[in-house]
Formats: structure tokens, sequence, C-alpha cells
């Protein structure tokens, strides 16, 4: 009974344990199974999103890339076209200017002086030169080999650094420089076109010597019957009543047109055909051309005389500084100012310096006279009596190796004749200071 109920016992035992292990089996990767078809699921979506958005990403950076590309290949293209025509310009205006010097244009421009000035100011200006101009055109051929190597690909690089802002830059230079021989060359033609015009016209050719008229007949009376007899009368007498109009208008000379009264305004008639207006529009051009070049060169002209004038007014403030100066010096040699100023010129190894309210002699490594920036900071060089007592507490300092004053540095000791002896002093320190520092007498 016992052992019956121990194997019953068992068996149950056994039951209860292989359900818990099934359970807890179930339950481990029914959580796993769960948990990968979740993210499955949740991951779906997630993913087409994001590659939507790298997509639309990677467009509008291709088009940025693109919209780059195309202004950098418009920007070279132009530049390359501005550059070939200034170079053709200032070719072209080399020769014409050289061909005036043996063409009919420039001994038609030799006899007017004031063309003459023109064209000495049009070759006084300063421009690029052919050497310049290629000089751009070798700068702009690495920056072109940039664009063109992606211009027009499907998926083109990014250019690299800063290709279009110096793109933008050679542009601009060329700009100006396309200006300034463009202008160059038609104030050149302008110059031309009114030499030619001043020009007195060639001689036409004489015209061919009108026919003398006939001289007149005499018709007598016989010959007035025989006619009015003749059946051919009546044509004759039509024959010569369109005859003698005829022969009296070519034995009267030609009447010469009406003149205009004396100091009376010509206008020209208004050209009527388009050459003629095309030549009127051209000549105002010219005018305006030449009357601004005409300005320009009096603008220039009152800039140099000002110029002259300024650097003249310089020169000679300078001279009298230099006088000046001169005459400084030379009182500054003088033996009575060295005599004067020998506490202050004598080398030594000490310089003056404020410790507190007193003075003392600071020592020096090297030795110098002594220094005007240190008379100035103690305040001896100051127009009062302190600065007349700080003076003498300095030259009569006891550190001071001779030559040195043996004033006391209290006023009330001091005569009228030493007063007078300390002012001059200090005077001449402040006015040849300058002078005595520039020659080396005194320290800076």
């Amino acid at each position: 009974m016992n052992v019956r109920l121990s194997s019953i016992l068992g068996v149950g035992v056994m039951m209860t344990l292989i359900v818990i292990v099934v359970a807890i089996l179930d339950t481990i990767f029914g959580h796993r199974l769960s948990s990968s078809v979740g993210n499955a699921n949740s991951s779906g979506p997630a993913s087409g999103a994001n590659s939507v958005q790298a997509s639309t990403q990677d467009s509008a950076r291709l088009a940025e890339i693109n919209q780059e590309l195309l202004e950098a290949f418009r920007t070279s293209t132009e530049t390359s076209r501005s550059l070939d025509e200034a170079q053709r310009m200032a070719e072209q205006w080399e020769q014409d200017l050289s061909s005036l010097m043996n063409n009919d244009e420039g001994r038609l421009i030799a006899s007017h002086a004031d063309l003459v000035q023109k064209i000495a100011y049009l070759q006084s200006q300063t421009r690029p030169t052919s050497a310049e101009i290629t000089a751009l055109r070798l700068s702009l051929t690495p920056l072109d080999a940039e664009v063109t190597s992606r211009y027009g690909l499907s998926k083109p690089e990014p250019l690299p650094g800063n290709v279009l802002a110096q793109l933008h830059d050679l542009h601009s230079q060329t700009q100006s420089i396309h200006e300034t021989w463009s202008a160059a060359t038609e104030q050149l033609r302008a110059i031309i076109r009114e030499a030619k015009r001043r020009s007195p016209a060639p001689p036409s050719s004489p015209a061919p010597p009108a026919t003398p008229p006939a001289p007149p007949q005499v018709v007598s009376p016989a010959s007035v019957a025989a006619t009015a007899s003749s059946p051919d009368a009546s044509a004759n007498s039509n024959a010569s009543s369109v005859s003698a109009p005829a022969a009296i208008g070519n034995a009267v000379p030609n009447a010469a047109p009406p003149q205009p009264p004396a100091g009376a305004t010509v206008t020209p008639p208004a050209p009527t055909d388009a050459a003629g207006l095309k030549a009127a529009v051209q000549q105002r051009q010219d005018d305006e051309a030449l009357a601004e070049m005409e300005a320009t060169i009096q603008a220039e002209r009152e800039r140099d005389k000002l110029a002259a004038q300024r650097k003249a007014a310089q020169e000679q403030l300078q001279r009298e500084r230099e006088e000046q100066q001169a005459v400084l010096l030379a009182e500054a040699q003088s033996p009575e100012v060295s005599q004067l100023l020998s506490p202050f010129l004598t080398k030594r190894y000490h310089q003056p310096r404020l410790a507190g309210s007193s003075v003392q002699m600071q020592r020096t490594f090297d030795e110098h006279p002594m220094s005007l920036t240190a008379l100035q900071s103690v305040g001896a060089l100051e127009a009062s009596e302190y600065g007349l007592e700080v003076l003498v507490r300095v030259a009569s300092h006891r550190d001071l190796a001779p030559p040195k004053w043996q004033y006391r540095p209290s006023p009330r000791t001091w005569s009228r004749e030493t007063r007078a002896t300390l002012i001059k002093t200090q005077d001449a320190l402040r006015r040849l200071g300058p002078v005595l520092v520039e020659n080396g007498l005194l320290s800076q």
C-alpha cells in the first residue's frame, strides 16, 4: 500500500514538472516570436519612409549642383568671350594708333592742335596690356576645366573650393577691362571722324563750259515776205516761237542764289534720308565724346596744377623747417648754450626719476646725456615756480657727477640773476630739446 502510494506521488510530481517546463518554454519562445513579428511589422514602414526622405534629399542636392554648374558655365563662357574681345580691341587700338603716324588721317589730326592734345591724352592713359589680358586668360583656364569636366553629366560632383567665386571675380575684372578698351576705341574713332569733318572738301571737277548763244540773225523785209509766202511759213513760225525763248535763256546767265544777310546764323537742312540721319546721330555722339574728353583733360590739368601747387607749398615748408632747424642747431651748438646746458648734456650713468614726491637719480647700464623725456616726466620743464625748483634739484643732485649746479632748490635763496639763468636754461631746453635729441646731444 505504501509502495503504491509512493509510486502514484512520484508520477504526479513528474507530471507537474513536465507541465511547468512546457509552460516555461511556451512563455519564452512565444515572447520571442511575437517580438520578432512585431519588430518586423514596426520597422517596415519606417525603413520605407527613411528611404524616400534620403532620395528626396539626394535629388535636391543634385539640383543645387546642376544650378551651380550652369551658373559657373555661363560665367566662364562670358568671361572668355569678353577676354577675346578685349584682346582684339587692344591690338586693334595699338595698330590704329601706330597707323596715324604715316596715313592721311594722322596728317589731318596733326593740323588741329586740340585733336593732337586729345590723342596725347589717350596715349597717356593707363590701360590693361595684352600681357595682363593673357594672364587673366591663364587664370581662367584651370577654372574652366573644372566646370567643363562636370557640366552635362547625369550625376556631377560639386565644384571644389571657391571656383564659382573666383569665376565671378575674373568676370568682374574682364568686364572692367572690356569697358576700358571699348571707351578708348570709340574715343580714337571720334577724333578721326572729327578730323575728317574739319578737313576742307576736295575740289570738284570743273563743269563743262556752257554753249555760247548763237548770234542774232538780221531779218530783212524780203525774207519776211518770202517766209510769209512759203507754204511752210506756219511751221517755221511755230519753230521760231519755240527756239527764241531757248536762245534767250541761253544768253542770260544763271542767277546766283540769294545769300543770307551778314551775321545771320545758317542752320543746315535737316537730313531726310537714313544715311544723313545716321551721320547726324554719329556726329552728335562724337561731339559728346570729345566734349567729355575735353572736360576730363581740363579736370586733370586742374588736378595737376593743384598737385604742383601743393608740392611747391610742401617743399617751401620743408625748406623753411630745415632752415629753422639749422638755426636752432647752430644755437644749440653755440658755446653759450653748451655752457648753460652742460649739466644736462654731459654723459653720465644717471637719469632723473620721481620717487613719490621727491626727485631721485636712477643708475643706468650705459652712459648717456640726460633724457629729455625724463626731464619732462619729473616736471623740470614746466613753466612755473615748481618747474624751476625741480630743474634745480635735478641739476644739483648729490648723486650727479660734475659739471652740476651749486644752486639750492629753495626759491627764497635765488637772486634775480639766478632766477633769470634758471628761466633761460628751462626755455633753452624746451625750444632746443628736439634738435638736441635729433643730433644726439640729449637722450630721447
